[in-house]
């Protein structure tokens, strides 16, 4: 099983692999998330569930040769590595080749809300299984959708209620259609659709995606330093309480902040900017969009950005580090930044004794 997508490719994988191994307990998870595939051969047999989180990199080789998981999905398409790609039709050519290579035996899962995808379809010869967080247009064997606090699937002609809203542990629209996604994957793998439920009650997300450090002195800190692109942070922006105080900026890729700043007009009420090849740019869409009174300044130390946040009177306020930009310059990669935001949060607490 492969998972692919612009956003949500590792909640979906981490959370197909956890419902998996309530159903099979050998299931492995590798892949984009830093947990090697080939370290895991030991462990996989002939029929030995995998799911892989694959990146638009690792598809160009997997296309160069030919080849296509068996079950695969694209949870959606947004602009990301322009600088790598220069254009968006090179960028979804490459995370198209996730299904380009299947034949009709297999199984390609999109999200029929996304209009790339619904271009894509035709050019993908596996089994078209939608999903999303309303009900496909046209509905297929094995599609999962929202109808409202319900997860439906429609299994040997019919529809079947699959879970509830209070099964689930994960904030926004966005994780909703993850979620869809993931049980779809599930399901086509063999899973009985009466285990998904209880499975999915004991999922409790990822770490660095809109994850919870702690709550100190009426400021919940939350680490979100996987959302590396612009739509990444508007997804953090419009589903965490209210109010928030925003981290963001740092590597450039070539990307537009213009919807970005607009949301973060609404939704932030105070903005940190850390400094990076893509800072000013965010910068100037915020005062185009008339948050730059927010701004409190643009720090080339991260702990000094951090430290900033929680000095701020707000409170209760969300301090989100969701930096809609890569991390490149300041850091090793985005865990990296992700670490040193929980190390610095756990300091400045362990100060305040």
């Amino acid at each position: 099983i492969g998972v692919t997508g612009s956003k949500g490719k590792t909640t979906t994988a981490t959370l197909t692999a956890h419902l998996l191994k309530a159903w099979r307990a050998d299931t492995i998870l590798a892949g984009n998330m830093r947990i090697s595939a080939l370290a895991q051969l030991p462990l996989i047999g002939p029929d030995t569930p995998v799911i892989l989180e694959l990146s638009s990199f690792v598809l160009e080789g997997l296309g160069a040769a030919g080849l296509s998981p068996a079950i695969a999905a694209i949870t959606n398409i947004y602009p990301d590595h322009l600088d790598r790609y220069g254009t968006m039709e090179a960028y979804i050519a490459a995370k198209a080749e996730i299904g380009r290579h299947q034949n009709n035996h297999n199984t390609i899962v999109l999200t029929d809300t996304d209009d790339a995808l619904v271009r894509l379809a035709p050019a993908m010869p596996g089994l078209r299984v939608w999903t999303g967080v309303h009900a496909p247009r046209v509905p297929t064997e094995g599609s999962v959708w929202w109808d409202t606090d319900v997860l439906y699937a429609m299994l040997q002609g019919g529809t079947v209620a699959i879970a509830q809203r209070t099964d689930v542990q994960l904030a926004g629209t966005h994780n909703l259609a993850n979620i869809a996604t993931a049980v779809a994957l599930a399901l086509r793998a063999g899973m009985p659709h009466t285990a998904i439920a209880p499975a999915l009650r004991a999922f409790t997300g990822v770490e660095h995606r809109q994850e919870v450090v702690t709550t100190h002195d009426g400021h919940t800190f939350v680490n979100d330093t996987a959302a590396t692109m612009p739509d990444a942070a508007v997804a953090a922006l419009t589903s965490l309480p209210q109010p928030i105080i925003w981290i963001a900026g740092g590597a450039d890729k070539k990307l537009s902040f213009e919807c970005l700043a607009a949301t973060a007009a609404t939704h932030a009420q105070q903005i940190v900017l850390l400094q990076g090849t893509a800072t000013a740019l965010l910068h100037d869409a915020l005062v185009r969009h008339g948050a730059g009174d927010r701004i409190i300044g643009t720090f080339d130390s991260f702990e000094a950005g951090i430290r900033a946040a929680h000095a701020l009177p707000l409170r209760p306020a969300t301090i989100a580090l969701s930096p809609g930009c890569a991390s490149f310059g300041m850091f090793r990669n985005e865990f990296h930044r992700g670490e040193e935001f929980r190390r610095i949060v756990s300091q400045i607490i362990a100060e305040a004794g």
